[in-house]
């Protein structure tokens, strides 16, 4: 309620107090309230509070005192109190300081008495005309009475449970981040602050839990090169878990950390190498920061934008969401997500979903329960952001929700709170995410990419492609070392995955139809053997689509023979075999014809792509060269199949 006491001393003590226009005619009870402002001025709530009782004592009828007292109580939280001076100064006189309806409308508002909050709003702004900034927080207010009264009614599921010990400790958890696979959570905590003697001096680190079956592991400090002895905060990492974008304030290098930042707080990026250990964190530079806050950055799974909060210029209000998008050119600028996102008040605690298309967000700008609520909006068909929707009571309430993570299958949603129970100051809770606030789920591929013959790991290249609208959905790179990897894959479409690597391999093609969003419960291990180029090698064209019984391709063949015709331009000199093959179903002529005839479309389209015809030859294997049984459904669909080998 700190708003209320702010607007009380940019009015009351400017304007009646500097003119000395008090409605009480006793100087002792004056004096009194002139040493409770002076106080409250200088932060001393207790004795400002005991020389506004003594200023009342003086004059059981003085406006100005119980005014004043009133915003002392709504500061400490005792909103009861708050509202009975109130009522009692507004009696006394009803039209000395007309702000003060503005006031205890908020007051009934935070305690949920939403019929006396509207009609004490609407006496304002119908009796007063008050000026515009003052009009429109009292309309958001009604317009807020109204969602909150239906919100109440209709109660959303929500049964949250406390992560425990190994994921809390007895000082602040809050910013909970959980990988896509689920296996580590990191949390922002705060922790005494090794710079200062005090014992209440704190500051922010990240700690780290890995899972341990269905447990978690007692968190440890992630260290250096991560944390020092400045606040870090507010992490995202990439789907794959190798880099990591973050939030450091106190950023002016003071302490030989060599963190120079634009502005109060930054965001910085670190990236990780081998197993546990991550680079010097580097300034995201001028492009993105600020000489303002720059904070809680979301970083997508596509690896392609990062969504984050910013107080800079040029917003709808006090803080904003912005987006920068990453291209192989560098950092866009930074775009505000709009006035449909965006209000006159503060918007933070952004996270994008691991589907791409799912924002949530906290507000206490837009309609809601009071205090910061937290909202969804969906991407819609052409890019945009649909409008934003308050995600209910009682996830809501009258109090603050500041930040939302929902895990990458979309059942899960944790958050911080300092509920009664805990095992510290600030908690992580879980809980399951009621159907109207879920994304679209998501699952994963991992593994390790490796040379078949050596078994050496291999740093390697991963592209995943919509094969309806042929665009790229996610760019990643397996690790140089382990050669491990992780690639997300949002459900409800197919994708084309390919991975390729430098060093004289053959590229690798994969196919996932995962139109059925119930196959986001299950995730994908695949180990990915590359293959060094030469003769009699093979590679599967997974991506190779036909019609049944036809040797048409299909539109969403083009990304796996565009592919390949790059790979053919890389490797000039090299020529290949086009191989078609059926299952043994039908007439042994017929299929002899029909992967023929497939094989010939094939070697038709690099001809057309500009792949010179002499370093190609077709050939219709039929039913010759399984690679599967034909006992089975799935072992005939692998037999039918299109591929290529290196002749030369």
């Amino acid at each position: 309620m700190r708003i209320i006491v702010t607007l009380f001393f940019l009015c009351f003590s400017t304007v009646l107090l500097a003119q000395q226009k008090y409605t009480s005619k006793s100087n002792k009870a004056i004096k009194e309230l002139e040493s409770a402002v002076q106080f409250l001025q200088s932060e001393n709530k207790k004795e400002a509070l005991a020389a506004a009782n003594k200023s009342i004592e003086k004059d059981p009828a003085f406006y100005e005192a119980y005014s004043l007292r009133a915003n002392i109580y709504a500061d400490s939280g005792l909103f009861k109190l708050a509202i009975a001076d109130f009522e009692t100064a507004l009696k006394i006189n009803p039209e000395i300081f007309p702000p003060d309806y503005l006031n205890l409308g908020r007051l009934y508002f935070k305690t949920q008495d939403y019929d006396k909050a509207k009609v004490i709003l609407q006496k304002y702004i119908g009796t007063f005309s008050p000026p515009d900034k003052n009009k429109n927080q009292a309309e958001k207010i009604i317009k807020s009475c109204d969602f909150a009264k239906e919100a109440v009614k209709h109660p959303v599921p929500f049964n949250p449970v406390n992560m425990g010990p190994n994921v809390n400790s007895i000082h602040k958890d809050y910013n909970p981040f959980v990988s896509v696979d689920g296996e580590t959570f990191v949390v922002t905590r705060t922790i005494p602050d090794g710079r200062s003697l005090s014992p209440t001096k704190m500051q922010e680190d990240f700690f780290i839990s890995y899972k341990d079956g269905k447990n978690w592991t007692p968190s440890i400090n992630m260290g250096q090169p991560i944390n020092s002895i400045v606040n870090e905060g507010a992490m995202t990492l990439s789907s794959d878990g190798r880099t990591m974008v973050f939030t450091i304030c106190e950023v002016f290098d003071d302490y030989g950390e060599g963190r120079q930042g634009m502005g109060s707080c930054d965001l910085f990026v670190s990236q990780k190498i081998g197993v546990n250990r991550w680079s010097k964190p580097r300034n995201l530079g001028p492009k993105i920061n600020s000489r303002t806050y720059d904070t809680q950055p979301s970083l997508s799974s596509d690896g392609k934008s990062i969504y984050f909060a910013s107080t800079r210029a040029g917003g709808q209000g006090e803080s904003d969401l912005w987006v920068i998008h990453i291209t192989d050119q560098g950092f866009t600028n930074p775009e505000n997500l709009g006035p449909k996102i965006n209000s006159s008040g503060q918007e933070d605690g952004v996270f994008i979903h691991p589907d791409n298309q799912t924002l949530y967000f906290a507000s206490n700008g837009l309609t809601g329960m009071g205090g910061r609520d937290l909202f969804m909006c969906k991407r819609k068909a052409d890019g945009t952001w649909g409008d934003p929707v308050n995600l209910g009571y009682p996830l809501n309430t009258s109090d603050d929700e500041r930040t939302l993570f929902i895990d990458a299958k979309g059942d899960l949603a944790y958050f911080a709170s300092d509920r009664e129970g805990g095992v510290g100051d600030l908690d992580i809770y879980c809980f399951k995410l009621p159907e109207s606030a879920k994304p679209t789920p998501v699952t994963y591929m991992k593994g390790i990419v490796y040379d078949e013959k050596t078994k050496k790991p291999l740093g390697a290249a991963f592209e995943l492609i919509d094969l309806e609208t042929g665009k790229q959905v996610v760019e990643s790179f397996s690790d140089a070392k382990d050669g491990s990897f992780l690639v997300c894959l949002p459900v409800g479409k197919n994708y084309a995955l390919k991975v390729s690597c430098e060093g004289g391999y053959l590229f690798y093609s994969e196919n996932f139809e995962l139109t059925n969003p119930k196959k986001g419960e299950d995730a994908f291990r695949k180990d990915v053997p590359m293959k060094k180029i030469g003769p009699g090698e093979k590679v599967i064209l997974k991506n190779v689509f036909f019609a049944t019984d036809s040797y048409e391709l299909k539109p969403e063949s083009k990304t796996e023979l565009d592919n390949l015709v790059t790979f053919l331009n890389k490797n000039a000199t090299m020529k290949i075999e086009l191989g078609g093959h059926t299952d043994n179903q039908g007439a042994k002529a017929h299929n002899k014809t029909l992967s023929q005839n497939r094989a010939n479309a094939v070697k038709d389209y690099l001809i057309k792509h500009g792949i010179a015809a002499d370093r190609l030859t077709a050939k219709g294997y039929a039913d010759e060269v399984p690679v599967d049984s034909n006992g089975t459904e799935s072992g005939r669909a692998n037999n039918r199949r299109t591929e290529f080998m290196v002749v030369q």
